[in-house]
């Protein structure tokens, strides 16, 4: 992020009067004449501070607030706090007061440096200590969930995944699709695409199944490498690291003349990352458009690359030994040669008589028979992730996350091989995960709503929003609306902005003056530092607030080869313009590598944001130039005062776009709620260098 502030800057001659004056007073009795009387005495040293009381070390509560204090002697102080060595803005009194604490803060450090005309002194570090919230009581009893007995796959493998190097081509027709948010709709979006090898798919993505309004795109994959013979169909669906609510299907038309060219047992699903890494088999299931081997089919809990493909038993047998990093899609690929077998046999798809079948390709799960094996994979992923999973959760509310999902995992696995129905070995097991998943997102509900009583910032703002969002999915419409009375409490944010823009620059240009001409060199030095503050409230129409110039120390001197030189002053006037923020966008959705961010879009009607040379400026700062020379033969020019001069401050901003309407953004948030940026370049000016340093800092705390 790089911010450039041009000050538009008007060269002035001004001329420095110097009066001189006598004495009519007499000169004293006895001497020769007038003589000088001595100097007054200087006036007395300003004794240095000196801290008497050092800040102490302290302890808090998260959500709580911890005060530190210092104790200094001397004349005329004042005071600096800073954390973990970097200044805080404002805190400026004997006593620092921090904010609403997170875990964030924990062993952070606070010092404060105390200043007067004598100097200054900085205290000791004091450190803080941030204790965890108390969780709620894990559930007693009948409520937790027990491993099963039976023989089992061990869960959760160490990662040892494959990684292809997909060829990635372009599909048929229009490939973006916008997908929206309806908790309520059982609709599906069924988009059909053409392969170039004559094959077609059709993705269907359920409403609602991400938590939010979200743009899809997709791409048809060719080829994946090695791994497999031939990529029979695939595409690449994105963004890659979504998670899905609920499973997205897509399922496959293979031409016949293509068919007749394929051995059925050697045809497998496959999914891996859009980068291709974590390359693993998926089942083959029974796909919408007709029960028959033409029709395969692929779920997925996560976007990405997705599709069927033609693999030897060698290649079978090196996918199936590979296993993916995420859990869920170890169990994915655990279940695949079972699962896909059962496709075989309900589509009838037994090998030709004029080739020999390749044997089903299942892994050995101890003690269990070949048609016993889902059930034993699953019961390992039961025992050793579902089980752990919720027993993390009952102690930590932060764990329940992700045992919603390894929850979900299970139940849509289980469905798949049909062992969750009635009579099926998991039809109880799945109520009862069912059961604890709504009972865990009622506690977790009950979590952020009380972080968004104490904390509040646009991260808690937005697992509000997602937890409210899974409640109206779930049909739990009660506890839905319970948060939404909450959402208020913080929804509402003090927003500050602090500009700091230094510049050094020396550049020649040529000048023609009457009859004669030269070149004139200019040396330029400038600070100027912008801040301003606002609430701002989300879905709550904006205001403006007081954007001022705090900082504005700027002076350009011009030297004539010829003679002479004159020379500019900036001084600041204090106004001040208005500023917004004119959005914040809280993405609600899941990622595999954890929540979005927020973000916000900020109008700032200081800055022009058209070019260099635009005189677009609707509420510009301005100052008043203060200006003198000294002319060729060495005498002083009259001096110039100009008020109300602009200040233009253009401000080219990658990572805040602009509109040309003044509003620049979106600017990402970390979770923390902060975000700061710096940026320093050096550009040849007309044979010398502009030499520019640009920091930007935008900080998000509750209103007081």
């Amino acid at each position: 992020m790089k911010f450039v502030i041009r000050f538009t800057v008007l060269l002035a001659s001004l001329a420095l009067c110097a009066c001189g004056g006598g004495s009519d007073d007499p000169a004293p009795s006895g001497g020769g004449g007038n003589t000088t009387p001595p100097p007054p005495p200087p006036p007395p040293a300003v004794t240095a501070p000196a801290i008497t009381a050092q800040p102490v070390d302290a302890a808090a509560d998260e959500g709580a607030t911890a005060t530190f204090t210092v104790v200094a002697s001397g004349d005329g102080l004042t005071y600096q706090w800073s954390r973990n060595g970097n200044v805080i803005d404002g805190a400026t009194d004997a006593s620092y007061t921090t904010a609403a604490l997170t875990m964030d803060d924990d062993q952070s450090t606070y010092s404060v440096t105390v200043t007067n005309a004598g100097g200054s002194v900085t205290s000791n570090n004091a450190n803080l200590t941030v204790t965890a919230t108390a969780p709620p009581p894990p559930p007693s009893g009948d409520d937790s969930l027990q491993p099963l007995a039976g023989p089992a796959e061990p869960f959760v493998h160490t990662a040892a995944p494959l990684s292809a190097a997909p060829m990635i081509g372009a599909v048929s027709g229009d490939h973006r699709y916008l997908l929206s948010w309806d908790p309520t709709s059982q609709g599906i979006y069924t988009f059909g695409f053409f392969h170039s090898n004559g094959a077609q798919s059709r993705l269907q993505i359920p409403v609602g199944a991400f938590l939010d309004e979200i743009m899809v795109t997709t791409a048809e994959v060719t080829d994946i490498g090695p791994s497999v013979t031939q990529v029979v169909a695939a595409l690449d669906i994105e963004p890659g690291e979504l998670i899905a609510e609920k499973p997205i299907t897509a399922t496959f038309t293979i031409p016949d003349d293509m068919m007749a060219s394929i051995d059925p047992t050697q045809l497998i699903g496959f999914a891996a990352d859009s980068d291709g890494s974590n390359l693993h088999m998926v089942p083959l299931v029974v796909g919408n458009l007709g029960a028959t081997v033409s029709h395969p089919a692929v779920r997925l809990d996560h976007l990405g690359i997705a599709g069927i493909a033609v693999a030897t038993p060698e290649q079978q047998a090196a996918l199936a030994a590979a296993w993916p990093s995420d859990p869920g899609d170890q169990l994915a690929a655990a279940l695949a040669p079972s699962l896909t077998a059962n496709w075989r046999i309900a589509v009838g798809a037994s090998a030709p008589t004029a080739r020999v079948a390749t044997p089903t390709l299942l892994k050995t799960v101890a003690g269990a028979s070949d048609e016993d094996f889902s059930v034993g994979v699953l019961r390992g992923f039961y025992n050793d992730a579902v089980v752990p999973a919720f027993a993390a959760a009952d102690a930590d509310p932060t764990a329940i996350p992700a045992a919603i999902a390894t929850g979900f995992q299970f139940l849509r696995f289980a469905a798949l091989s049909g062992q969750s129905e009635d009579g099926g070995a998991f039809a109880v097991v799945a109520q009862q995960v069912q059961s604890r998943i709504h009972a865990l997102l009622n506690t977790y509900a009950d979590y952020i709503a009380d972080r968004c009583r104490t904390l509040g910032g646009p991260p808690q703002l937005q697992q509000m929003l997602g937890v409210m969002r899974q409640l109206q999915l779930l049909g739990n419409d009660d506890k839905a609306r319970e948060l939404d009375g909450i959402l208020p409490q913080c929804s509402t944010f003090k927003i500050a902005l602090r500009l700091d823009y230094t510049r050094n620059a020396h550049w020649v240009s040529p000048y023609v003056a009457g009859d004669t001409s030269g070149t004139d060199t200019f040396d330029e030095t400038g600070h100027a530092v912008v801040e301003g503050e606002t609430t701002f409230g989300f879905n709550t129409p904006a205001t403006d607030a007081d954007l001022r110039l705090t900082t504005l120390d700027w002076t350009t001197t011009r030297t004539r080869d010829a003679g002479g030189v004159s020379t500019e002053t900036w001084v600041n006037e204090n106004v001040t313009v208005p500023w917004r923020v004119a959005g914040l966008s809280i993405p609600v959705i899941r990622t595999r590598s954890g929540t979005a961010s927020s973000a916000i879009t900020m109008y700032l009607s200081a800055f022009l944001d058209n070019g260099p040379n635009s005189d677009l400026v609707w509420h510009p700062f301005t100052a008043t130039v203060m200006g003198h020379a000294i002319l060729a033969d060495g005498s002083e020019g009259t001096p110039i005062v100009s008020p109300f001069t602009r200040v233009d401050l253009p401000i080219f901003v990658p990572a805040l776009p602009s509109d040309g309407q003044h509003n620049y953004g979106p600017m990402l948030l970390p979770q923390s709620g902060n975000a700061s940026s710096q940026s320093t370049r050096s550009t040849p000016y007309h044979g010398g260098s502009i030499d520019e340093n640009e920091s930007v800092t935008l900080t998000i705390s509750r209103p007081d």
